[in-house]
């Protein structure tokens, strides 16, 4: 079952304008197994009042509601546009009681920022926040702890990639390798790396770190990589590389269970 409304707003005034075109769509989904008894009492009853269950059961399986809202924004000067935006919202629910949110926002510079945000029936929850190709924030949720976030930065220009090796580990000879390079910072070091590019105001969380994160690397990865490592200088021709967090060791793949050799019938 799919539903959609519209809505378009425009205001005008001595040559200002702006307008908003807002698109929202509701989808809701169910598989009800007729051949057992529940299933079948469940069908009539969507049947009946053209309502989909709500939960998975005996009979019923694959629920899900998605709600879909996105929204487009431009603003003109003189008829000329100088402002414009792009933002996509999802809440999708599950028939065992998890929801996600995804937010994917794109302002007319082109910047992106993607959200995915996963609420768990126990009261856990992670969220993963993208911005643009280099950036990627990770918050974890537990009922009566504080949120935890770490912030993966990623270089995948062979360019980038070499001056970014420059900016955290301070040797000039690891800039000769334009392999992919990635480091993990956690909440701190993160503060640490805005108030040194961005302004010391940084360093208190006067301003979002994702909006931080977002304005610095905006212009692509070399010019990120760039701005890091021209923060590292100091006045007097030194270097003070930022500091990072190891990234967890991945889990070995499980191994196959070694079994004696089978015996020989020659």
């Amino acid at each position: 079952m799919t539903s959609q409304g519209r809505q378009r707003d425009a205001a005008s005034a001595r040559g200002l304008e702006g307008r908003q075109d807002q698109r929202l769509e509701r989808t809701q989904t169910a598989d009800f197994n007729i051949t057992q008894p529940e299933g079948r009492a469940a069908y009539q009853d969507f049947l009946r009042t053209g309502q989909l269950p709500s939960q998975n059961g005996p009979g019923v399986s694959n629920v899900g509601t998605t709600d879909g809202l996105e929204q487009n924004r431009s603003g003109r000067v003189m008829g000329r546009e100088v402002a414009t935006s792009e933002r996509r919202t999802n809440l999708t629910g599950d028939g065992d009681g998890n929801q996600t949110v995804r937010q994917t926002d794109r302002n007319v510079a082109g910047s992106t920022q993607a959200t995915d945000l996963r609420l768990n029936p126990d009261g856990t929850g992670q969220g993963d926040t993208r911005i643009n190709d280099s950036v990627r924030a990770t918050t974890t949720t537990r009922p009566g702890q504080p949120a935890e976030t770490h912030y993966d930065l990623t270089f995948t220009d062979p360019n980038a990639a070499r001056i970014a090796r420059g900016a955290f580990s301070g040797d000039d000879a690891a800039m000769n390798d334009g392999s992919p390079y990635s480091v993990r910072l956690n909440e701190s070091q993160a503060r640490e790396l805005l108030g040194r590019t961005l302004g010391p105001d940084m360093a208190g969380g006067q301003r979002p770190m994702d909006q931080a994160f977002r304005a610095l690397s905006q212009r692509g990865q070399e010019t990120f990589a760039t701005s890091l490592f021209n923060a590292t200088q100091s006045p007097d021709g030194s270097r003070r590389p930022f500091a990072s967090t190891p990234a967890p060791t991945p889990t070995p793949a499980a191994t196959q269970p070694q079994f004696e050799p089978a015996p020989s019938i020659s």
